[in-house]
């Protein structure tokens, strides 16, 4: 059992590649409030820099076997300052192109297919931590716009186990989005594109 104040940086870095869950919570518990504290003395904002630590912890977990992190702090530290650096930057072009809405528009709609990519990679991450069947039924039923009857033969169940395996992955991914802030930021860029 990992006990929080005994284990080291280091040791969570390699917990967290293997997808250690344990792991990842006791990093979250121990950096979020410095994480927070850099990004609301920046952006004096306490819903964005709220939003800035999510995201960036989120992005943690989904990149968990590829980042290359020598010193989590420092790892941490740096990419805050940088999410704060481009909310900063973003906010500051928005304003200069209020006064010319044909460029404005352009350069949203840009910004709103990077984010939408981030949101799509983001669910891709979470729906393939679903359990098997859900994943299955899920995906099925999404991706491939399959009715629950095709689902239910092609897998060999039931359809009301098609819809309780696609009610359960419907409730966790929406439960995953709203903890990731992702549910509001699709909000504030469909307002963006289709006005209020």
């Amino acid at each position: 059992m990992l006990q929080k104040g005994h284990i080291s940086d280091e040791k969570l870095v390699q917990l967290l590649k293997t997808g250690n869950k344990l792991a990842f919570t006791i990093i979250y518990d121990r950096y979020w409030k410095s994480l927070l504290s850099i990004a609301y003395n920046h952006l004096k904002d306490p819903v964005k820099a709220e939003e800035l630590v999510q995201d960036i912890f989120l992005d943690l977990w989904a990149r968990r076997e590829h980042s290359a992190i020598d010193n989590l702090r420092s790892y941490l530290a740096g990419a805050i300052k940088f999410s704060v650096f481009k909310t900063i930057y973003r906010e500051k072009r928005r304003k200069e192109l209020l006064d010319n809405h044909e460029q404005q528009v352009e350069h949203v709609f840009n910004e709103q297919r990077i984010d939408l990519r981030i949101i799509q990679d983001t669910l891709e991450g979470l729906v393939n931590e679903l359990p098997k069947q859900c994943k299955l039924v899920f995906k099925k039923s999404r991706y491939e716009y399959k009715p629950n009857k095709v689902i239910a033969n092609e897998l060999n169940i039931s359809e009301k186990s098609v819809e309780a395996n696609l009610t359960r992955a419907l409730k966790s991914l929406r439960y995953s989005l709203e903890r990731a802030g992702i549910l509001s930021l699709l909000s504030f860029m469909l307002s963006n594109i289709f006005g209020k």
